[in-house]
């Protein structure tokens, strides 16, 4: 599903790329993306939100740092 909504708004953004490119290295990446002059390889990862919007109230902002936001899955490596 992830890799599907990458793929989505890479479409959306105009940026050409390929799906799985062989390098001949016996690894392939998930997209090989040309942006402009730059082509970027790029492996996408899912992840939880670990509960991240459980207490979030419909209408109200919230803010977290990215340190705060990011720590359960740093645990997980």
């Amino acid at each position: 599903m992830a890799e599907a909504r990458v793929a989505r708004y890479l479409r959306e953004q105009g940026y050409t790329f390929e799906v799985e490119p062989e390098f001949g290295t016996g690894r392939h990446p998930d997209y090989l993306i040309t942006a402009g002059e730059h082509t970027l390889v790029a492996e996408v990862k899912a992840f939880e939100t670990y509960g991240m919007f459980e207490n979030a109230v419909p209408g109200q902002v919230v803010a977290r740092s990215l340190t705060e936001t990011l720590a359960p899955i740093r645990k997980q490596s």
